[in-house]
Parts: structure tokens; sequence; C-alpha cells
């Protein structure tokens, strides 16, 4: 199955609720500030934000449970125990209305999905319209040529 890249979310599900307290915690909001530039062990971030311990495994522990980051790898430390890397999920959170949320899932998968979408995204909207602004004029100087060779015969 492929990776969904957003999380769909009705207002009437208790994952609403899981995810507006989640982005409401302060810790929480530290950690995914953190992911935001590279991924990191539970110790890394307790060190580097200055949280304990506990409170770090709890945040994270919620933050993979709403879904916004993931553990997809991992190491052994020196004691044998598997250490999780967080890092973002990078998703985009839909909410929709409950009688919404089965059509705007068919209707969203498709172009979040979209490999183009994603590519398109990378860049600055001002881009492309400058990009699309060289593509007319190069297509109208062509099409005048053309019609100039034209009527030249």
């Amino acid at each position: 199955m492929a990776k969904q890249s957003f999380l769909l979310v009705s207002l009437q599900e208790d994952k609403a609720k899981k995810l507006a307290q989640v982005v409401t915690n302060d810790s929480c909001r530290k950690i995914l500030d953190y992911l935001a530039d590279k991924e990191a062990t539970e110790t890394d971030l307790a060190e580097k934000l200055g949280l304990p311990m506990s409170t770090v495994h709890y945040n994270l522990s919620q933050l993979v449970g709403t879904g916004l980051i993931i553990a997809d790898e991992f190491h052994y430390s020196k004691k044998g125990k598997e250490v999780n890397h967080y890092k973002l999920a990078n998703k985009y959170i839909i909410i929709a209305q409950k009688s919404l949320a089965a059509p705007a899932l068919q209707m969203a998968q498709p172009v979040m999905e979209s490999a183009a979408y994603t590519w398109m995204a990378q860049y600055p909207s001002y881009l492309w319209f400058a990009g699309g602004v060289v593509l007319s004029a190069a297509s109208f100087l062509i099409l005048e040529y053309i019609r100039f060779k034209i009527s030249n015969k």
C-alpha cells in the first residue's frame, strides 16, 4: 500500500482531539520544531531541548500516535537496546466533516500523492508564473513565425 502523504481528520473523531492536544502542547511543539531540521533520538531531544527524559518519551509517544512523526529507523545501544530515530512524517493535515471525510479522502489522495504536485510545490509560485510567461511568449513567437512563412508563400 502506498504511503499516504496526508492525515484526514474529522472533527467528530477522537483523533482530532488528540491532534489538537498535541499541537497546543509546548513540549510537543518544541520537539516538532527540532525535528523539522533533523532526526533525533529521545536522548538527543532531552539534551538539546533541556527536557526530562520522561517528558520527551511521553510527548514522542503522543506525536507518533497522531502520525505527525515517525520512527522508522533505529540503532542498538551498547546495552543491546533498540534506540529509535524520530523524524517528521511530513504530512498535510486535512480536516473534514464526518459526512465529507470519505469523498474527501478519495479526491485528495491522487492530488496529494502525485509526484508532479510534490515536485511543483518545491518551487515558489513566482517562478511558475515567470515560466508560464516565457512559455506563452515563445509559443506566440513561433505561431507568428509560422504565420509569416505561410503568408509569404
